[in-house]
């Protein structure tokens, strides 16, 4: 059998289940009730059947009722039922695997990247300089195998599950990765397999003799069907990316009542903000989109009064099916909850709909695993989502990504879901923390689809395979897309002459994308699995760049030489962050040297006198000495019964009274010998020189003297000795893990603030008494939970930043388990806060499973201290960066060390 062309991509298998014959009205081929008759509407797209009436006091006159076909009901059969059928086409399934909802711990986290966030400042600290060497080549043994599964989609619009050896589903994802398979479009030789009756239950259920339960895959290596895109479809992929996108959330409810506890209302409000939630998926796609896609609840004439009627909420409508989902199979599940909403709406899905997304209470393992926590067909317009994962508003757009043809993204640690840097890598599991886009990657894919950037800000590069081919400029991240006057590009694409191309973007944290996780302000550098980064294909991130730092793509194209990718600034600014980068085949200028000196010596080298000292003396000793003496001579006389006074800062007008013999000259000589005499005269000169010696004497000595000298200090203090561990002091350069003796950390718990208050968020200041750095904080747990946690800090208040995400930089990113009433350690920040005596700072952290705090009064005041610093009341916020819920107390502590 050939499955028709339509091949439909899962991350979960599907199974197929049909209506028995009773069940539904209208349902079996045929009904003696009323005459009903089937008849096929010849759209193929749709693959509808038409009621055709001809009892007229069943319906109104003209009246078309559109319903499912759910097949002949006949004799049940294990048997083959033979014939090389035709899949219309063949479709991908992919989603979330459950075991993605537990986040990584806080090693995987630092493997990640995740602790690699921008200091304080605008991005463009130097660090030393660190070559970042890429593989051009994947390493065979280590190739990800992606987990996408298929179904066979029939001409009546059944989908069954697609059967093959391992050997045959890893070719065929192989085929769908790089471009070959099209979900929704190829299609492949397949045989189809007889059903028997599977669920049974009271009769209720069951699947028709002539509906298979599978469709296998033949012997031997896959037969792929190319089919030629029809019209329809044709217009649909023009229009994927653009446009008024009308989705329709249903909420699946079995026949004992098992639903979501949420109203339609709440369902509503998470999908499209209705009742002003502020991250949602309609919000997320607008944001990303530049208003190019827009999901809406609106769907104007598409429906008519009655249908509009059948809605619960704006966008939400609720099903029930007949079977119970602690006893059925999830395609069983799926396929009853498509037959309930056609029949509530009286259309065939998709109708006039882009997405129709299915919520179900829980998963049972029931014929199945259930190691999925969502779904999507790819290229197609169904998602499934169980539990209370629909409420995130990034797996929202995640599934939705897939509909759209977008595959995962893997990230540095060769993981199928772990580039944080994406949506389609594993998202932000947060109801109020979703504000992410998509990947260069995807948005090369999306663009060259009639997408949402203008045509020059999505540029090509090809270096060729000669060396020499230089690119140098400016990259701006994905959120400012639709603030680029200048067209800078937002996604560099390296062509390679194959179907794995590479791309480069800088991931700007601002906006719609401010809550990226991985390599925030950063160049990022991705590769494509195949199809050139027009099609389905995964991706994987392979480098996270800093100002200063150079990637090398080695071997670039096969070519024995290198790409070097050179990163020369970055700016974070939320209004103009950009990143300057150039790359060079073939040819590098050297580096600068890898490393500085890793430690300064111990003593500093006593400094050389910056200037002579200010006059000579008025005359020359007898010679100069070997080695100092081991005192310093209290006068440049031979012999004075005291030691005369400190010399004058300029020459005397005239000479002194006394203790010359004889008259002096009426004038000074006219210039100074040009060396010293080899002895002193016998008596010193009647007079000193009035001019200066052209240069100073012979040479400094070798040793410092033992005793400083009587003269004044030299004009010029010496520099500062470098820091030195060891010193009793804890300078800026050090910190209590690079220098315990001179750091010593001491922590600072809050006072007079018990209470049992809650929020996700808590602001407050720390005022300096002295200079200290902050090097991390603790809070106290509200329940026992596993919580994403999340620090921020700024300097002065946060009066008038409190709701701007853009305004702070982040310390702190990792999971950590609460206890609830306990202090809990939230981890050292990836850098410290620099205080002196006198300056505020600001800092705020966020927590998923929340935190509790003291009430508070007077919002600003003092309310706790010690010699080293100030607490000052703040406010508790609800979500991420939201609103302020009330005055409080921080509970926690604070860790720091003194500095001078």
């Amino acid at each position: 059998m050939h499955c028709h062309p339509l091949v439909v991509l899962l991350a979960l298998g599907l199974g197929a289940a049909a209506v028995h014959a009773g069940d539904v009205d209208g349902e079996g081929a045929a009904s003696s009730a009323g005459g009903r008759r089937l008849r096929r509407n010849p759209d193929r797209r749709q693959m509808q059947d038409v009621l055709v009436e001809d009892d007229a006091q069943d319906t109104e006159a003209g009246e078309s009722i559109v319903v499912a076909d759910f097949g002949d009901a006949g004799t049940t059969t294990d048997a083959p039922l033979g014939g090389q059928n035709l899949c219309k086409t063949i479709i991908a399934i992919d989603g979330f695997h459950r075991k993605l909802l537990q986040p990584p711990d806080d090693a995987g986290l630092v493997d990640l990247g995740l602790s690699d966030i921008d200091l304080l400042g605008d991005g463009n600290a130097t660090s030393s300089y660190e070559d970042v060497t890429i593989p051009y080549e994947d390493d065979p043994s280590q190739q990800i195998d992606t987990d996408e599964e298929f179904v066979c989609e029939l001409d009546d619009g059944k989908t069954l599950p697609l059967q093959g050896t391992r050997e045959q589903l890893a070719e065929m994802r192989t085929l769908l990765n790089n471009g070959t398979l099209v979900s929704a479009q190829s299609s492949v030789v397949a045989d189809r397999i007889g059903g028997s009756v599977s669920d049974g239950e009271d009769g209720e259920f069951a699947i028709a003799a002539s509906a298979p339960e599978a469709v296998a895959l033949p012997p031997g290596s896959i037969q792929l069907i190319h089919n030629e895109e029809d019209d329809v479809s044709r217009r649909r992929r023009l229009n994927r990316y653009n446009g008024d996108k009308r989705f329709l959330i249903v909420i699946v409810k079995d026949k004992d009542g098992r639903v979501i506890p949420e109203k339609a209302n709440v369902v509503s409000n998470k999908w499209f903000g209705t009742s002003g939630d502020p991250v949602n998926m309609a919000r997320g796609f607008k944001e990303c989109s530049f208003n190019k896609f827009r999901a809406t609840w609106n769907y104007g004439n598409a429906l008519n009064s009655n249908q509009k009627s059948k809605l619960s909420a704006k966008g939400v409508i609720e099903v029930t099916i007949p079977i119970r989902i602690t006893t059925s199979t999830q395609e069983q599940i799926r396929y009853a909850a498509v037959v309930a909403v056609q029949q509530k709406l009286q259309m065939m899905l998709p109708g006039p709909f882009d997405h129709v997304v299915f919520l179900v209470k829980k998963c049972h393992e029931v014929g199945t695993t259930c190691a999925w926590a969502a779904y999507a067909y790819v290229k197609h317009w169904l998602s499934l989502f169980v539990e209370d994962n629909w409420k995130y508003a990034a797996v929202q757009m995640h599934e939705i990504g897939h509909n759209l043809n977008m595959a995962h993204s893997g990230g540095l640690d060769r993981k199928t879901y772990t580039d944080h840097t994406c949506l389609m890598g594993n998202p932000l599991w947060e109801d109020n923390v979703g504000r992410m886009c998509f990947n260069p990657v995807k948005a090369f894919q999306i663009n060259k689809a009639n997408g949402w950037y203008n045509p020059s800000q999505v540029q090509t590069w090809n270096s060729g395979t000669t060396e020499g081919a230089t690119w140098s400029g400016r990259l701006l991240g994905v959120a400012r897309g639709g603030n680029n006057p200048h067209n800078h590009p937002i996604v560099l694409k390296l062509e390679t002459g194959g179907r794995a191309d590479w791309f480069i973007g800088y991931n700007h944290a601002v906006g719609p994308n401010s809550d990226t996780v991985q390599g925030r302000n950063r160049v990022t550098v991705y590769k494509v699995a195949g199809g050139d980064g027009l099609h389905y294909s995964h991706s994987h991130l392979k480098a996270i760049l800093r100002a200063n730092q150079r990637g090398t793509i080695n071997n670039w194209r096969n070519t024995g030489k290198n790409l070097y990718i050179q990163v020369k600034t970055v700016s974070a600014s939320a209004s103009a962050g950009y990143a300057d980068v150039t790359i060079t085949f073939g040819q590098s200028t050297p580096p600068p040297t890898p490393k500085p000196t890793p430690m300064p010596t111990k003593m500093p080298s006593p400094p050389p006198t910056p200037i002579p000292t200010m006059q000579p003396t008025p005359s020359p000793s007898k010679a100069p000495s070997t080695s100092p003496s081991k005192a310093p001579s209290t006068s440049p006389t031979i012999k004075t019964p005291d030691p005369t006074s400190p010399p004058s800062r300029s020459p005397s007008a005239s000479p002194s009274d006394a203790p010359t013999t004889a008259m002096p000259s009426k004038a000074p000589s006219q210039a100074p010998s040009p060396a010293p005499t080899g002895l002193p005269s016998s008596n010193p000169s009647l007079s000193p020189t009035l001019t200066t010696s052209p240069s100073s004497s012979l040479s400094p000595s070798v040793d410092p003297t033992a005793k400083p000298t009587t003269a004044p200090p030299t004009a010029r203090p010496t520099a500062r000795p470098t820091n030195q561990c060891g010193n009793g002091i804890c300078d800026a350069s050090e910190s209590s893990s690079s220098c315990p003796a001179d750091c010593i950390t001491r922590t600072f718990t809050a006072t007079n603030s018990n209470g049992g208050r809650s929020s996700s968020g808590q602001m407050w200041t720390v005022k300096a008494k002295r200079s200290v750095k902050v090097q991390a904080v603790q809070v106290v747990g509200k329940s026992n939970a596993r919580s994403r946690c999340m620090v921020f800090t700024r300097r002065g208040s946060y009066r008038g930043h409190a709701r701007n995400q853009g305004s702070w930089t982040n310390l702190v990113d990792r999971w950590v388990n609460m206890r609830s009433g306990r202090t809990v350690s939230l981890g050292s920040f990836n850098r410290l806060v620099a205080l002196k005596a006198g300056e505020t700072q600001a800092f705020y952290v966020h927590c998923t499973q929340g935190m509790l705090y003291a009430r508070g009064n007077n919002e600003g005041a003092r309310y706790s201290g010690n010699n080293a610093m100030d607490l000052q009341q703040g406010i508790g916020t609800r979500g991420f960066f939201g609103k302020k819920v009330r005055r409080g107390k921080f509970r926690g502590s604070i860790s720091y060390v003194e500095t001078r």
